[in-house]
């Protein structure tokens, strides 16, 4: 098990100590550390740092926890691993770097081959980078990038060098930023982060421009649609035998999709060859 010896409230000789044992490990480092120490499973084809635990029946749903050492875990599994893959449907790469602080990119649809991985949307999916910069982003997704054959969506177009743009500067840059249907349905903290952002890119060199995007509530309702629809499509053999084996949130949006009818996914289509016409003329 490994110690995160800045948690620790004394400076140990050694930055990482060694247990066979599951439980020979963690005695001794609760007892030392509890709130703030991580250990690491080794020996895993992933990375797999936890958090201290234990029975906390006096305090549970009294909102009173530490969550120090849950910091503590997040921040050693990062420094760990030097990058990651995600999969985006609707937002499950952008997210992640969003609220994590660190780097992601969700690429042009069918630039990175979805080979090998089990959809949600099949004309929706696409698999990024996570990474701790911009150019380790890039530099990932010119790895990953090009045609495959097994992959009837990948593109076949020519992979360039994505880090060659990258100089630090967003000098000349074009920022659309949405006019609409965004900072009327977010928080005041979050819009003023937004706007803090986008302040420090424009002075930055960057030229910001607003963007109107028509009727962009239905995109959300159109895209949602098409989402769990494609994503029944692939699931439904596998729900119909072993329903229960899904998650209570996965499985209720899928079998939700049983109940949109075939007008409404076909609706959801014209709105969304409408809708890409919409961010082309944007």
């Amino acid at each position: 098990r490994l110690v995160d010896a800045q948690a620790l409230p004394f400076v140990g000789e050694f930055d990482a100590v060694v247990a066979c044992y599951h439980d020979q490990g963690l005695i001794p480092v609760k007892l030392l550390a509890f709130g703030g120490a991580v250990n690491v499973t080794v020996g895993l084809p992933i990375i797999r740092t936890s958090v201290d635990h234990g029975t906390a029946f006096d305090i549970a749903g009294r909102g009173v926890a530490d969550h120090g050492s849950l910091v503590s875990a997040i921040r050693l599994a990062a420094r760990l691993a030097a990058a990651a893959t995600g999969t985006d449907t609707g937002g499950s790469i952008r997210q992640p770097g969003s609220v994590n602080g660190h780097t992601s990119i969700k690429a042009t649809f069918g630039r990175v081959p979805k080979s090998g991985c089990a959809p949600l949307g099949y004309s929706l999916d696409n698999i990024g980078p996570h990474a701790r910069s911009a150019w380790d982003c890039a530099a990932m997704l010119t790895v990953i990038s090009g045609y495959d054959s097994t992959d009837l969506c990948a593109a076949k177009e020519p992979v360039p060098d994505f880090t060659a743009g990258i100089d630090g500067s967003v000098a000349g840059m074009r920022i659309g930023i949405p006019a609409n249907w965004f900072f009327e349905v977010c928080t005041p903290e979050i819009a003023d982060a937004v706007m803090n952002a986008v302040d420090v890119l424009k002075d930055a060199g960057a030229t910001i421009v607003p963007i109107y995007l028509p009727h962009a509530e239905l995109a959300q309702v159109a895209g949602l649609i098409t989402l769990e629809c494609e994503a029944l499509a692939y699931h439904l053999p596998d729900l119909q035998t072993h329903r229960f084996d899904y998650g209570y949130f996965c499985r209720t949006g899928l079998m939700r999709a049983a109940l949109y009818t075939g007008s409404d996914f076909v609706q959801a289509q014209r709105f969304r060859n409408y809708w890409k016409k919409a961010v082309e003329t944007a």
